[in-house]
């Protein structure tokens, strides 16, 4: 099978969060006269409907994931985890996402690829917030699309 390039979901999505230094800017600006989630929502739809349909992604292949940054936002509503170890904890899930992604690459390269651009735009509790929000977008429209266990 020849390997077929990034989808065209992908690289919209890539190309709206290069735009930005952090997922602040992301979710509160505006282009174009329009708010940028706006324009988010229907790439991260786009983008969720990839994975479920195109990838073949199953709901328990990103399960894990979700459910590591959900422990590090209860953790910091417990305040075990301190404002400035945020962006350490979620840099540190790359490497659990690495190795999933090398166990079933054609199912998650893509979601992988997000994933870690959008990681590293947070900076903060308010990032970690807007990354969390960005990560529930997919998981969700990806089930709404189809997405099976």
């Amino acid at each position: 099978m020849r390997d077929r390039g990034p989808s065209k979901e992908f690289v919209e999505l890539r190309d709206m969060l290069s735009k930005f230094k952090n997922m602040k800017e992301l979710y509160e600006g505006e282009s174009s006269g329009k708010l940028n989630v706006e324009i988010l929502l229907p790439l991260l739809e786009n983008f969720g409907k990839y994975l479920a349909k195109s990838a073949g992604l199953k709901s328990s292949q990103i399960r894990k994931f979700f459910d590591a940054v959900k422990n590090i936002q209860n953790e910091f509503v417990q305040k075990e985890v301190r404002e400035g170890e945020i962006r350490q904890r979620i840099l540190r899930l790359k490497p659990a996402l690495a190795y999933a992604t090398a166990r079933q690459r054609h199912q998650l390269q893509s979601f992988t690829d997000i994933m870690y651009m959008a990681m590293d735009k947070v900076e903060d509790k308010k990032d970690f917030d807007y990354f969390v929000e960005f990560l529930e977008a997919i998981v969700a429209y990806h089930k709404y699309h189809g997405g099976k266990d």
